[in-house]
């Protein structure tokens, strides 16, 4: 999912609002235990964190839930180089 005042729908303004709607839809509509979305945009960070971070101790999803990307950290890196 990705969120940006450019995409958001016509009379919406306030990407924090959308963001943690469209999370909570996605999250509703899904099988996902827990989400975790951020966007950098114009000099402020949004982030939402919603559901399990884990099921199996039931801990919560949180804005600094740390993930482990192991080597996919790789492909993002030139990705974003080549960009």
């Amino acid at each position: 999912m990705f969120a940006c005042t450019h995409y958001l729908p016509h009379g919406r303004s306030d990407l924090s609002t959308y963001l943690r709607e469209q999370v909570a839809a996605y999250l509703e509509s899904s099988k996902v235990p827990g989400y975790l979305a951020g966007v950098y945009h114009a000099g402020q960070q949004f982030v939402v964190a919603r559901g399990l971070a884990n099921v199996v101790t039931g801990a919560p999803m949180r804005d600094d839930t740390g993930f482990l990307f192991g080597s996919i950290t790789k492909v993002l890196t030139t990705t974003l180089v080549l960009q």
